[in-house]
């Protein structure tokens, strides 16, 4: 853990240089890393400041932890499980970090019960564009504690911030439900409201789709899977392999392999590193052991910025309103096709994090993970994004900003209140000394 002291010193050093920042360039932050797809060639039209030293611990109580933004979700979850306590709401992928999860917004299973990362958190530590320190919360300075969620570094510097902890168990318990495309939001719906701590759902093709389902326990009771290993199944394939006969099946993972079964083969875009490298025999199990260390998340994003293959394919995460998620599904089916699908149910947010991918209206909203690449995506890519941001729109739903974004100046700002985040960039100095929100996605 780093002294808190060190970490004062660190903060009030980044805030002095944003104070006396006379380059008249607006001030971008390098992170080290990052799970955006979008391409990274601003660096010579801001000022850039690193802070990729913020990456420790400073602090671990009963029921909470304080974090620097760029610790990494397996840090954090190393971390925390020494105390056996674990965020209620952990990432897939062990490289996306809590600053990168809070200002850009981000789900896992079990945010169909906790909302997204940023519903976890409880205080922040912000950096305004003044160089003024300040801490945020519900109570203190809350138009831009909800503001962060989404926010991009676009109101402030993020920090430091405090997160909710709950107790961890050794173990989840895996339930895999085979079920018609048609049935799984029905069934979804059902077992959203079940005593359950993990929930989502992989659409493998037109006619075939899985609902899994977790529970926390603490003792085996019944056969151990493990997805860590280089010998282990990718998630996905295993989940299609044991459904095939169309029967629930039960399995007990460890809890780190649970929370971070889809760093393999990036839920399953690791199928067209085969295809792009003409690697002969394809994804087979030989191949994925041989080229297991090039194929978990952080290597993978590495290539994609390295070589910008990301522009060809179709990467986005949909958030729509559960009683219109089958309409769009049917959308996917029609212009896009593309399979597998990941289905990842959360709660909307009832707090003014406006800026938020899950401020929508209802309580269950659908996450929809399309991730892939088809003929009809590689007619036209950006036409076929832009197409659908429209009907995303047009039903009630958002999209996350991580991947590409095509949205015209009005369009983007018929989804958010401009006139709110406007009053909230010159309320904390940012609207001089900052990229604003569509600048830094568009």
């Amino acid at each position: 853990m780093k002294p808190l002291q060190d970490h004062k010193e660190e903060i009030e050093y980044i805030a002095s240089q944003i104070k006396t920042n006379h380059s008249k360039k607006k001030i971008r932050f390098v992170h080290g890393s990052t799970n955006s797809t979008r391409t990274k060639d601003w660096h010579t039209k801001y000022h850039c400041i690193d802070i990729s030293s913020l990456n420790q611990i400073l602090g671990i109580g009963k029921d909470y932890v304080v974090t620097e933004p760029s610790v990494p979700m397996d840090k954090l979850v190393r971390e925390t499980l020494r105390h056996g306590l674990l965020p209620p709401v952990v990432m897939e992928f062990p490289g996306i970090t809590v600053g990168g999860a809070v200002q850009g917004g981000a789900l896992e299973s079990s945010s169909f019960k906790w909302g997204q990362f940023n519903n976890i958190c409880e205080e922040y530590e912000v950096v305004t564009g003044k160089g003024n320190i300040l801490k945020v919360s519900d109570k203190k300075y809350a138009d831009l504690f909800y503001g962060m969620s989404g926010s991009y570094g676009s109101l402030g510097l993020l920090t430091a911030i405090k997160l909710k902890l709950i107790p961890a168990k050794k173990y989840v318990l895996l339930e895999y439900i085979p079920v018609k495309r048609l049935e799984i939001l029905k069934l979804m719906e059902i077992k959203s409201k079940q005593d359950i701590d993990f929930f989502d759902g992989i659409i493998f093709d037109r006619n075939k789709a899985v609902i899994i389902i977790g529970k926390f326990i603490d003792q085996e009771n019944a056969s151990l899977q493990t997805f860590r290993k280089a010998a282990d199944p990718w998630f996905y394939m295993h989940a299609e392999k044991i459904t095939r006969k169309n029967e629930r099946v039960k399995e007990v993972i460890p809890l780190v392999d649970y929370l971070f079964r889809y760093d393999r083969g990036a839920f399953w875009m690791g199928d067209y590193f085969f295809k792009i490298l003409k690697i002969p025999g394809g994804n087979n199990f030989f191949t994925r052991l041989v080229f297991n260390d090039m194929l978990h998340t952080r290597k993978m994003y590495e290539g994609l910025h390295k070589t910008h293959y990301d522009q060809q394919f179709f990467i986005q995460d949909f958030y729509v309103p559960l009683k219109n998620t089958q309409k769009f599904l049917e959308y996917v089916k029609e212009h896009l096709e593309i399979y597998p699908l990941w289905l990842c149910p959360l709660r909307s947010t009832k707090n003014p994090e406006k800026l938020s991918p899950n401020y929508i209206r209802g309580d269950l909203i659908m996450d929809i993970g399309i991730w892939g690449q088809t003929e009809k995506t590689k007619r036209n890519i950006i036409k076929i994004n832009q197409e659908a941001e429209k009907m995303c729109s047009q039903l009630g739903g958002r999209k996350m900003l991580y991947a590409h974004a095509y949205y015209t100046l009005k369009e983007f700002w018929k989804i958010y209140d401009q006139k709110w985040y406007k009053r909230l960039r010159e309320k904390y100095h940012a609207e001089k000394v900052f990229p604003d929100i569509y600048e830094k996605t568009h």
